[in-house]
């Protein structure tokens, strides 16, 4: 909460984030909106192919976390670099 209130009471002032925290946030809108679909497909095939890592709740949401950031930026880079790179901005956010 210090944080927000940080941030917006420093309006008139620029903040200098490193360059991947800033590129991090850039993409923060594409990995909200498609990582619902990353986890659902993550823990249906866990669920399947893996059950016993559900045993371990630590692990399996610490695969969950790793999954729902780095499938919808490999998604994003994906389209990117690819001949559908025209819908970037209408599939992932400006």
């Amino acid at each position: 909460m210090f944080v927000l209130l940080w941030f917006l009471s420093a309006q008139g002032v620029e903040t200098r984030l490193p360059g991947r925290l800033r590129w991090f946030g850039i993409k923060s809108y594409g990995i909200y909106l498609i990582h619902p679909l990353a986890l659902e497909i993550t823990a249906r095939l866990t669920y399947h192919f893996a059950p016993k890592l559900m045993a371990f709740p630590l692990v399996f949401l610490a695969v969950l976390t790793i999954v729902g950031i780095v499938a919808p930026i490999s998604l994003m880079a994906i389209v990117e670099r690819s001949p559908m790179q025209r819908f970037y901005k209408s599939l992932f956010g400006g």
